[in-house]
């Protein structure tokens, strides 16, 4: 029987190994020391930072080139405008002149100086040149000479800024105003100046002063009342029932209408109120106020309605009660607008000191400079210009008439022809083949 054996084998790795590894190591190191160079490295990193630095310098050229391209953009851009602005102020500008000059006849030189008139104005006032214009032309329609359309046309574009009103109210306020009380030799100035004086002392705007004149001014000087006291009597109405000037104006006038009839008047009388017809306005309402005191409330009832009307109640109870008030409203108003002085040119000259008092005079400065640079380079070519563009059409015009009539013509000869040759043996063949499909 085989019996098992055994075979032992002493090898020693660390002296086999012993030369080996070593000289693996200093291989190894050789190799990394002489494949990896740095310099080797360093290079491509380098070309890249110089990539780098060329596009930055690319785009910073780029960047220029843009920044130049939107400055000559603006460049043309503000030329475009600016040209626009000349052709749009010299055409505006003489367009609303020449509406004036129809009314008021200067020659060239007199409207020069009035345009310059006008701009300071609009300077002075905070407005637009086409506003100052507006209000000019409504003057000029009134007959007044040039110096006195220029003055109450300042005075009417005051009361607008102070106010909110258009000009074409504040023309209507300040002419109804005047012309009502014109036996007291009153100006625009005048007026303006009592209306700022009150507006600043009471519950009551120039607005309000200015839509009531303009309703019941005309009756007020009928009924005896003087400016004074109608701006009192508005300014006391307005405080108590703050009804606006446009009502109460209106309620004024209904008012003066009817305590100044006879009828009225008698019918007053019988109720114990001591009135007639000799008294003014003021005087009258005052002895409607004073029966009041010891009227029954019946009697006070009929007082009212009888002196203002079922309508005006509100009003008339207002005024008369104010008159017969200790610190009435209406004699201190009355009072206040009979010491005015300047208050409102004072207070556009305040508003002249703002910015956008500063911008409006850039704004009016470059309109007249635009203006007189267009009159003198632009007018005359682009009216030559349009004159011939419109001789042109005209001629256009007179020969299209005979031109069509020459087409129409040669059409219909061309229509009648057709029928005369072939189109004959054209409906003559339709015509056989209607007949025989009726046969069948």
């Amino acid at each position: 029987m085989a019996s098992g054996a055994s075979l032992t084998v002493d090898f020693d790795f660390s002296k086999a190994l012993g030369t080996d590894v070593p000289r693996a190591a200093a291989k190894m190191e050789a190799i990394f020391r002489n494949r990896i160079n740095g310099r080797l490295l360093a290079e491509p990193l380098g070309r890249i930072s110089g990539s780098a630095s060329e596009l930055s310098k690319s785009l910073d050229a780029a960047n220029a080139r843009v920044i130049a391209f939107g400055a000559s953009v603006s460049i043309i851009y503000g030329v475009q405008k600016a040209f626009q602005s000349l052709v749009k102020s010299t055409i505006d500008v003489e367009k609303k002149l020449a509406d004036i000059n129809v009314v008021l006849g200067e020659n060239a030189s007199g409207l020069a100086k009035f345009s310059d008139r006008l701009f300071d104005i609009a300077k002075k006032t905070g407005q637009s040149f086409d506003t100052v214009a507006e209000a000019a032309l409504e003057f000029s329609r009134q007959g007044l000479s040039v110096q006195e359309t220029l003055k109450r046309t300042n005075d009417a574009l005051i009361l607008t800024r102070l106010t909110g009103l258009s000009a074409k109210d504040s023309v209507e306020s300040l002419t109804a105003s005047v012309n009502s009380f014109s036996k007291t030799l009153l100006t625009t100035t005048d007026v303006i100046n009592k209306f700022a004086a009150v507006d600043a002392a009471f519950a009551v705007s120039s607005a309000d002063l200015a839509e009531g004149l303009k309703r019941v001014g005309s009756t007020a000087q009928d009924a005896g009342v003087g400016i004074n006291e109608l701006i009192g009597l508005i300014t006391s109405a307005q405080q108590i029932t703050s009804r606006g000037g446009a009502v109460i104006g209106n309620a004024l006038k209904t008012i003066f209408a009817k305590i100044s009839d006879p009828g009225a008047i008698k019918q007053l009388q019988d109720l114990g109120v001591q009135i007639d017809n000799s008294q003014n306005g003021i005087q009258k309402l005052t002895a409607l106020s004073n029966a009041l005191k010891t009227a029954d409330t019946d009697t006070a009832a009929l007082i009212k309605k009888t002196a203002g009307g079922v309508y005006q109640l509100n009003q008339i109870s207002s005024i008369l009660g104010d008159l017969s008030s200790k610190y009435s409203i209406f004699g201190r108003a009355t009072e206040q607008a009979s010491r005015a002085t300047d208050e409102a040119t004072q207070r556009n000259l305040e508003l002249n000191k703002t910015l956008a008092a500063s911008i409006n005079e850039l704004q009016q400065n470059l309109t007249n400079a635009f203006s007189k640079v267009g009159n003198s380079t632009i007018k005359n070519p682009l009216t030559s210009l349009l004159s011939g563009t419109n001789d042109i059409l005209k001629e256009f015009n007179a020969g299209s008439e005979s031109l069509g009539a020459e087409i129409g013509s040669t059409f219909l000869s061309a229509i009648a022809k057709f029928i005369a040759g072939p189109g004959a043996i054209y409906f003559g063949v339709i015509g056989l083949n209607l007949l025989n499909n009726f046969r069948k």
